[in-house]
């Protein structure tokens, strides 16, 4: 039985990935990166910093620069972004609202890191809505090991085979399900065609405002 939904944050609570290509655009351009226009986008999607610059590291030729420095540039300039100017999806918090009407229990498990979060969520007033936050620091392998599922079911207290997982990417979905989760995509046509979702997840939605109706049907609820 569904006890509990963990909800990731970039892609299907903040609509943030816009403002990622433009926040990797001047951290890369600090390391001498001219003109980054999402190339890699695909490739980052839903990945720790950590991970996403270790790949920018590698095809930008940085190796003379640390991934520590470069990680640590990202959070500077990222900062920024989710302080003052990254909004939320449409129809945010009347869902996160009826998912607590039910009683279910609520987690944010974001790859970000809660420097970003912490202001992010106090500035749309929609901390709580959420029992538990696990930011990206707090887990030692990020997306896609299980990592950050897990730890975010045990501070709910969930079994993970009793959470479902609101993922927008590849990564995050196979973190779910290596969590022992059931997983539901939400993708987003902007930066990945859907159909290489196909398989990916248990169950897919179109937006975030479909997920009471989704969860209704996972709860036996009639129509």
């Amino acid at each position: 039985m569904m006890r509990a939904i963990l909800f990731d944050c970039d892609g299907v609570i903040a609509d943030s990935e816009p403002s990622w290509n433009e926040i990797d655009r001047e951290h890369l351009q600090f390391f001498g990166v001219p003109d980054y226009r999402g190339e890699y986008k695909a490739e980052v999607l839903g990945k720790s910093l950590w991970l996403s610059d270790e790949l920018y590291r590698e095809k930008f030729g940085l190796a003379h620069v640390s991934v520590e420095e470069m990680v640590a540039k990202r959070v500077e300039v990222a900062q920024r972004f989710y302080a003052t100017t990254i909004p939320l999806f449409e129809g945010v918090a009347p869902v996160l609202r009826e998912i607590k009407a039910r009683n279910l229990k609520t987690a944010l498990a974001t790859s970000s890191v809660s420097s970003f979060i912490v202001p992010f969520l106090a500035r749309h007033e929609i901390g709580q809505f959420f029992d538990a936050v696990v930011t990206g620091e707090m887990v030692k392998n990020g997306k896609p090991n299980p990592d950050i599922y897990l730890l975010a079911a045990q501070k709910v207290g969930v079994s993970p085979e009793n959470c479902l997982v609101v993922e927008d990417a590849i990564s995050g979905l196979q973190a779910g399900r290596s969590a022992g989760c059931a997983t539901v995509a939400i993708p987003d046509p902007r930066w990945l065609d859907p159909q290489v979702f196909e398989g990916k997840s248990d169950h897919t939605i179109a937006k975030i405002s479909e997920l009471p109706a989704l969860v209704a049907q996972l709860c036996g609820e009639k129509k």
